[in-house]
């Protein structure tokens, strides 16, 4: 953690424990609720980083006109290898069978395209619905349970997030496992390159609303004692 993400983290654990002490919630109770606050700051925040809607299409699609290659990714090839069939070798040039789009029927479609044509469709959609993955991955409902999990469109598991209690207090741990899933692998070098200082700007965030909430209750507080 880099000096002012730790400066912020110190600065959001102060403010809550005053959040604690001041609204009767337990420690767990307090973290789930302000964790899951901080995320949906976060979440908001790393939208910003999203290209363009239809970006990552045209940027790709332009690339492969030049000529350039793209990496198909496992989860694409196999999309290809369910919606293709083997053609019949042709008999005239001994050319071997390819494997080419097919109907919902099964049978082979008139002027399909191939394995790899489909396989790189799939590719670009995956990556142009997920422009705003990093997003996503910190996406976690307002209020966290003991254990969450954010998920891709397609289902894929990006990032977890964990509520933890012990005798003395509670903790909430999130977590971009880059071993989970290609997707998760892209999400955990973008968190590391990029959300560092997005992470001390949401718990600053975090920590001007518990601010803001400190004050009201004094003042509250303050008034019932001069009644």
């Amino acid at each position: 953690m880099n000096v002012t993400a730790q400066h912020s983290f110190n600065r959001f654990s102060a403010g809550l424990r005053r959040y604690i002490d001041l609204s009767g919630k337990t420690p767990t109770e307090a973290i789930q609720k302000q964790a899951g606050k901080f995320a949906f700051t976060l979440s908001r925040r790393l939208r910003s980083l999203a290209p363009a809607k239809r970006s990552v299409r045209a940027e790709r699609t332009a690339a492969l006109a030049r000529g350039e290659g793209i990496k198909v990714r496992a989860a694409a090839r196999a999309f290809a290898q369910k919606k293709t069939i083997a053609t019949a070798s042709d008999i005239r040039t001994r050319q071997a069978s390819q494997f080419r789009e097919k109907t919902k029927s099964g049978a082979l479609k008139t002027k399909g395209r191939s394995w790899w044509e489909v396989a790189v469709a799939r590719e670009i959609s995956i990556r142009e619905s997920s422009r705003g993955f990093l997003a996503i991955g910190a996406r976690y409902p307002r209020t966290l349970r003991i254990r969450e999990a954010a998920l891709s469109r397609f289902g894929i598991q990006i990032s977890t997030a964990a509520v933890k209690s012990s005798p003395d207090g509670a903790a909430a741990a999130f977590d971009w496992n880059q071993s989970t899933s290609e997707l998760s692998g892209s999400a955990a070098r973008g968190m590391n390159k990029r959300g560092s200082h997005l992470i001390a700007l949401s718990l600053d965030d975090v920590s001007d609303d518990i601010a803001l909430y400190v004050t009201r209750k004094n003042a509250e507080n303050l008034q019932r004692a001069l009644k």
